[in-house]
């Protein structure tokens, strides 16, 4: 179930009023799941899986001058969690995940998976996994049917507060190691997907989590009370992701593949004169390059 709303002309969108707007930003994580991939499904059916999960790369870079404190033109690291997440949607779509909330809630079910305590106990956690115990699905899926999943995204994150405190004085260059560390080990279960899908399952679960830790440490050092948290994230997906695509301004995505002013967004050095195929430039087609590297 997704909310969308279309003004006279059909398929244009125009600006939800501030009930609807309420409604869009107290969505479930499923509906976002849903409503996400309905409307950039068409614009990435051609692309594969590698490509979507390139571009979350690439939006979590952006994310990263949390870390540095680094700014460029034209990105705001606090709303690039939201993109971030919108790319997180897009993945587990293309993937053809039916349920990112059981996908999560299966690792996570108000509980950390690894000391299966509601509140993280390092030590724990420390020594399963020196054992090599790693997690117990059936616990797990034992704990998620005495406890209440999240209804809204907010209560995502304010689940996730609550297993893994973010403190006040958190910085964010550890969670980002993490994040990095996760992304290392979707990268691999994208790869090798085909031979085995069930990786993906806990490696997307892992990437959403130090997502929104990621935003709990933004809401603390914003001074967030707890019974706010979650709703500074709901408000810019909806403000992004209002009832379609605010670029093209149509309910299904109708941009061009690349859109102009995603160019040089993250990478701005590109050297002069030298991205080309031609006789001046760095590369060669395919063609030349085949018979470059089989040439005896």
């Amino acid at each position: 179930m997704s909310f969308v709303v279309i003004s006279k002309k059909k398929g244009e969108l125009r600006t939800p009023d501030a009930a609807r707007f309420k409604t869009i930003q107290s969505q479930s994580l499923d509906t976002w799941y849903h409503s996400i991939n309905r409307t950039y499904w068409n614009r990435n059916y051609d692309r594969d899986v590698s490509s979507i999960f390139t571009h979350l790369v690439e939006v979590i870079g952006g994310m990263s001058s949390l870390a540095s404190n680094k700014r460029k033109a034209g990105i705001e690291p606090e709303r690039h969690i939201a993109k971030a997440l919108a790319w997180w949607l897009t993945l587990c779509g293309k993937l053809g995940i039916k349920s990112v909330e059981e996908m999560v809630w299966d690792k996570f079910p108000h509980a950390c998976p690894y000391c299966q305590q509601g509140v993280h106990n390092q030590d724990i956690c420390s020594q399963k996994k020196a054992e090599g115990t790693g997690v117990s699905w059936e616990t797990l899926a034992q704990l998620g049917k005495t406890k209440e999943r999240p209804a809204r995204l907010s209560a995502w994150q304010t689940m996730f507060q609550q297993i893994y405190p973010a403190g006040q004085t958190e910085e964010y260059g550890p969670s980002f190691a993490r994040l990095t560390e996760e992304l290392g080990e979707l990268a691999e279960a994208v790869r090798i997907f085909k031979a085995e899908p069930g990786y993906i399952l806990s490696e997307a679960a892992d990437v959403f989590a130090w997502l929104m830790h990621i935003q709990n440490i933004r809401d603390t050092k914003q001074g967030v009370s707890a019974s706010q948290r979650g709703n500074a994230l709901e408000k810019v997906m909806s403000e992004a992701y209002p009832t379609g695509c605010p670029d093209c301004n149509q309910t299904v995505c109708a941009c061009p593949p690349i859109l102009p002013k995603t160019i040089g967004r993250i990478a701005h050095e590109v050297p002069k004169g030298r991205g080309s195929f031609g006789a001046e430039g760095r590369f060669m087609p395919p063609d030349k390059a085949s018979k470059f590297f089989l040439l005896d």
